[in-house]
């Protein structure tokens, strides 16, 4: 599993924030338990409550208050809370995006399904676009579809049922489809769904998962 480099911290309201101190903070304030959330993190609990008594020195503000009865968040511990979350989701949709980038031109990575074909479709595009390096990842119900949304994935053989929004998708068998993100634009996305039809063999006897696809 590749290991995922994130920002130590970024810039806001005039305090640097460290994004692994704002998500050990985030664990805390979601289950109110250092414990369970040290759990959670895997980490010690006395280096997650270093970590949050850290991030509650740079903001100048107490986040949690803590007594027999148990803790709870300050005002400014459920402001931050609500904000952390959006800035967090923020900061990795730009990971994403820089990642995606960064492939964009020099390879393509296709998730597939148990019992879909792409040797096709592999050769069709090596010989469209030589020097492109085509990566396939086999892909379970799960992550047919999360793929894409993370990054992982420029374009999946998915089986149905999954949530379409903000996807473009074209059909290909009874049972499998072509799915990208809707709204990335590249020659490689272009010409997989304008030609998906023509590329290659699809059919596979699609997977029995669970009793129902």
């Amino acid at each position: 599993m590749p290991h995922r480099h994130e920002p130590a911290a970024t810039h806001t309201c005039g305090v640097d924030l460290d994004l692994r101190r704002l998500r050990h903070f985030l664990a805390v304030a979601d289950t109110l338990n250092f414990g369970r959330a040290a759990e959670t993190l895997h980490l010690a609990q006395p280096a997650l409550s270093r970590s949050v008594a850290a991030l509650e020195r740079e903001l100048g503000v107490k986040l949690f208050d803590r007594s027999r009865a148990g803790t709870s968040l300050t005002p400014a511990g459920k402001l931050l809370h609500d904000e952390a979350r959006v800035l967090l989701r923020s900061t990795d949709a730009l990971q994403r995006r820089l990642v995606v980038a960064a492939r964009e031109g020099r390879g393509v990575t296709i998730g597939f399904r148990p019992g879909s074909v792409v040797t096709a479709m592999v050769r069709h595009l090596e010989q469209r676009f030589p020097g492109l390096a085509v990566t396939t990842v086999p892909t379970s119900e799960a992550d047919q579809i999360a793929g894409l949304r993370d990054g992982r994935l420029d374009a999946s053989l998915a089986l149905r049922p999954f949530n379409e929004q903000g996807l473009t998708v074209v059909e290909l068998t009874d049972h499998m489809c072509l799915v990208v993100e809707a709204g990335r634009d590249s020659p490689v996305l272009r010409e997989l769904v304008r030609n998906a039809h023509a590329i290659g063999d699809y059919c596979g006897a699609p997977p029995k998962i669970g009793g129902a696809v």
